[in-house]
């Protein structure tokens, strides 16, 4: 089998055939597990948004009934007939890790789309 070397505008140097197949393939993997990353950190940012939507619309109409980890429901406020929402669900200190999780997959993602598209 014939080679013939080319020059690379991802890797900016001359390469075969076969080691551009290559680095086309590992680009299209890594950019599939950077897309599957990204879906599973936006998912995370969903859920945490619906429950501070929660938490906020309880703050508007009813803030009493909010009761937070390993605290006493006061029963003296007449809440009977009502439910009390358990805050314990809203993990704040996560906020910032999924935040920076989505930025760096997207810049890599971005990256591996602009490397993809050289090859094209």
């Amino acid at each position: 089998m014939r080679t013939i070397a080319w020059y690379s505008p991802v890797m900016g140097a001359y390469m075969t055939d076969e080691r551009s197949k290559k680095e086309y393939g590992d680009i299209l993997v890594e950019l599939e597990q950077m897309q599957k990353e990204l879906s599973k950190r936006r998912v995370q940012a969903e859920r945490l948004g619906t429950d501070l939507q929660v938490i906020a619309d309880l703050l508007r109409s009813t803030p009493e009934t909010i009761v937070f980890p390993h605290e006493l429901t006061p029963l003296g406020f007449g809440f009977e007939n009502r439910q009390f929402a358990n805050a314990s669900a809203l993990d704040l200190s996560n906020l910032r890790e999924i935040r920076d999780a989505i930025r760096t997959t997207e810049m890599r993602r971005r990256e591996l789309e602009r490397q993809k598209q050289a090859y094209d």
